[in-house]
């Protein structure tokens, strides 16, 4: 049941109208989850961090002048809310899980459990373009539709380039031994 448009929406919230509130939440909470998945498999650390996100969107709603950019305002200020959780758990965040798929004859999937500054290192390796087509689908969670309009590509290109970075982000952590397959 959508009684909302983003004027209306934005309205209600920033009025702190349950109702209204509920219904953003509902609307948006599944994207900013995947978006925390991105970090890590703890499901209780995830659910903290977009729900602190969710109380900035709340208090900050008012200061959304164009209706149209409401989705992606709630995803940055919900996104910078998961990174400063995790900047706030450095001792959390020895380790961080990243699921990575790898093909070869069949496929296979992963899960390497290492460093997170170590892993963001290898990314910087990365072909510029390829990188920041990686780092926005996979860090800032924008679709390829997004990162086309963003970056003035192609769809299509943007799903290239992260598979391109994907292969060859796998072939640098397999060549210094960050990861192997057993």
């Amino acid at each position: 049941m959508n009684d909302y448009d983003n004027n209306k929406l934005i309205d209600q919230c920033a009025k702190n109208k349950r109702k209204a509130q509920k219904y953003l939440y509902d609307q948006y909470f599944d994207a900013m989850f995947s978006i925390g998945r991105r970090y890590t498999r703890d499901d209780d650390k995830i659910i903290e961090w977009v729900n602190n996100g969710f109380l900035k969107v709340f208090k900050k709603i008012e200061t959304v002048r164009n209706p149209d950019a409401l989705p992606g305002w709630i995803k940055s200020v919900v996104y910078r809310s998961i990174l400063d959780g995790i900047r706030s758990e450095k001792r959390y965040w020895e380790k961080v899980v990243f699921e990575i798929d790898y093909k070869m004859e069949s496929d296979h999937s992963v899960i390497i459990d290492h460093d997170y500054e170590l892993i963001k290192a290898q990314i910087q390796t990365l072909p510029e373009s390829s990188k920041e087509v990686f780092e926005l689908f996979v860090f800032e969670g924008f679709s390829h539709k997004d990162i086309a309009k963003k970056v003035g590509i192609s769809e299509g290109t943007s799903k290239w380039h992260l598979s391109n970075a994907r292969s060859k982000l796998q072939e640098i952590l397999v060549e210094k031994k960050l990861i192997g397959f057993g």
